[in-house]
Order: structure tokens, then C-alpha cells, then sequence
């Protein structure tokens, strides 16, 4: 006997539930864990810089080295750690933002339009999109079957994640361009300057991105507004 076709194309419970599971944990364990981690650096960074004084002054005396000579290499040696730290910080969420869009987002609607899209008749070039994730081919394959989610209030921060995702991978090129003319002061040294500075017309680089942990948490909300909005397959 042949099976009957769903009539909706949609989550099953446990494919929303997973997604969501998965993205909560993620979401909690770096805004709750990981981002807080760094909370002192700049305590961290004096007490780096004490050690160093410490260690200098109980070393062999050096000629013409005096107690002052040795608390500014020592105040340096605190200064770098502290950058060295704040980027590591802004590199941990810079990658958060983009495991947020590429493995909560883009993996798991592969695997679910993958799965069902073929029970709805999609193409061989429908299904080499699917495979392709792109925002706007998702979007389009969705609204042929009854889902506008581009109409939705939070697909606009959906797409500012994509262009994030990308720049966090290309560093250069055309999403870095398209997200820093949305929000430039998501670029380092533009997030710092007044709206009325001027600072040149240089390329937009990924490797000066800052996103925030509260940027962070808006991108993970609309991906969890995706799957909470995703319409209910077939289940009965």
C-alpha cells in the first residue's frame, strides 16, 4: 500500500524540540559560562603586571636598571596581556555569532528541508539550494509552501547574522561590505568614533569585527524565533 504524503510541510515536534534544545544550551553555556570568564581581565592584567615587577626585581640587578625602569616594563607587560585577553574575548564571540548562524540555523534546516522537501516534489534545483542554505533560496522554497518567514519582525537580525557568519569567515568581501554599510560600528575602530568622524573610505575587515555579547544574544533570539515560528508537519 503506498504511503499518503504529508499535506504540510513543516517541523515534527522532535525536530523543533532538538533544535531548540541544542541552540539553548549553546546560548546558556557561552553567555553563562564563556563571556563571564573574562569578566576581570583587567585585574588579570595588573596582577600579570605585579608578577612581572616581582619576578624582574627578585632577578640578577642589572647595571644602570632601576625600580622604575623595571614597574614601566612591567606596566607594558600588563598592557599586552590585557589585549591579549580582550581579543581572545572578542574572538570567542565573533565565533559564537557565526556557530550561532552556520550549526543552529543553516545544519539543521538542511537536514529538515533535506528530509521532507522531497516528499513535497522539489526539483533537483530546489534541492541543490536546499543543500546550499542560502537565506533568501530557503525563504523562496518556504513561501511556495505556505511559510513567509521574510514578512517576520526578526528575519531582518536572521539576515545581519548571515552577513556576520560570513565576515567572521571571509574576513573580506561582499557580506563584510553589505554588514558594515547596515551597521558599521560593528567594525573596530568605527564602534568608538562619533557619528559625525570621518575615517577614511578603507575596506571593511572581518578581523576588526566586534560583535557584543548582547548582539550575541539578539542573533541567537531570531534563530530561535525561526524554529519556535516554523509552521507543524504531519504527525498524525
Amino acid at each position: 500500500m503506498p504511503l499518503t504524503p504529508p499535506q504540510t510541510l513543516g517541523l515534527y515536534t522532535w525536530q523543533r524540540d532538538e533544535a531548540l534544545a541544542r541552540l539553548r544550551v549553546f546560548r546558556g553555556q557561552m553567555v553563562g559560562r564563556v563571556f563571564p570568564a573574562f569578566a576581570n581581565i583587567e585585574q588579570e592584567a595588573r596582577e600579570h603586571g605585579d608578577a612581572v615587577f616581582q619576578q624582574a626585581l627578585a632577578g640578577p640587578i642589572q647595571p644602570n636598571i632601576d625600580e622604575s625602569t623595571l614597574a614601566e616594563h612591567a606596566h607594558e607587560a600588563a598592557q599586552l596581556h590585557y589585549s591579549d585577553l580582550e581579543q581572545v574575548l572578542q574572538t570567542s564571540i565573533n565565533f559564537a555569532a557565526a556557530t550561532i548562524f552556520h550549526a543552529h540555523w543553516e545544519t539543521p534546516v538542511r537536514d529538515w528541508l533535506g528530509r521532507e522537501a522531497p516528499m513535497f516534489g522539489a526539483s533537483k534545483g530546489q534541492m541543490k539550494k536546499i543543500e546550499g542554505t542560502k537565506l533568501d533560496d530557503i525563504a523562496t522554497f518556504l513561501a511556495g509552501h505556505g511559510w513567509s518567514f521574510a514578512q517576520a519582525g526578526w528575519f531582518s537580525t536572521l539576515d545581519e547574522l548571515r552577513l556576520v557568519a560570513n565576515t567572521v569567515k571571509h574576513a573580506r568581501g561582499d557580506s563584510a561590505r553589505a554588514l558594515f554599510e547596515r551597521r558599521p560600528k560593528l567594525f573596530w575602530p568605527y564602534n568608538i568614533v562619533g557619528e559625525d568622524e570621518y575615517l577614511g573610505s578603507a575596506a571593511p575587515d572581518g578581523t576588526n569585527l566586534v560583535i557584543t555579547p548582547e548582539d550575541f544574544a539578539t542573533y541567537a533570539e531570531a534563530v530561535e524565533a525561526f524554529w519556535v515560528a516554523a509552521p507543524a508537519g504531519d504527525e498524525g
